[in-house]
């Protein structure tokens, strides 16, 4: 693959994906593939949005060496204005959304309760099913001790 400098990677990535995302906050993130070479290669990851975009390769560039491509994506997070906490927020942000949206698409909901909230809920579960003919449940009996237990870890 043709080498292409880092600054003009940079300027010619950061100056059009300002206008490809007008009005959108986003941060540069590498991904891999380790069935292509060179492996490494940028993506975008947009603010409020789940996922990353792959930028061309042909036109950003890609390296087999991890460290070159994250100096080339930190080069341009950083000419963006931030910092690489900044820039790393931007990016879990979209991964959360990613698995949100997939546990959405899958049916799950996900809730956070305190190991005390818990124990009231069983104790619920129980209630409603004094004389066991409710069997579904013991399946969500299951869930919330495993959910008891790993607050003991």
């Amino acid at each position: 693959m043709k080498s292409i400098g880092a600054s003009s990677m940079l300027d010619r990535a950061i100056s059009s994906l300002r206008k490809t995302y007008e009005g959108r906050v986003f941060a540069f993130t590498v991904v891999t593939n380790q069935q292509q070479h060179p492996q490494f290669a940028p993506a975008v990851a947009i603010l409020g949005e789940p996922g990353y975009t792959c930028l061309s390769t042909k036109l950003y560039g890609a390296h087999d060496d991890y460290k070159v491509m994250a100096a080339l994506v930190d080069g341009a997070n950083a000419k963006l204005g931030y910092t690489s906490d900044t820039a790393l927020a931007i990016v879990a942000d979209t991964m959360h959304r990613s698995n949100w949206k997939a546990d959405q698409e899958a049916g799950i909901t996900s809730v956070k309760m305190s190991k005390e909230e818990l124990i009231a809920l069983k104790e619920v579960l129980d209630a409603a099913d004094n004389y066991g003919s409710l069997g579904i449940l013991k399946r969500y009996h299951e869930r919330i001790d495993d959910a008891i237990e790993s607050y003991a870890l």
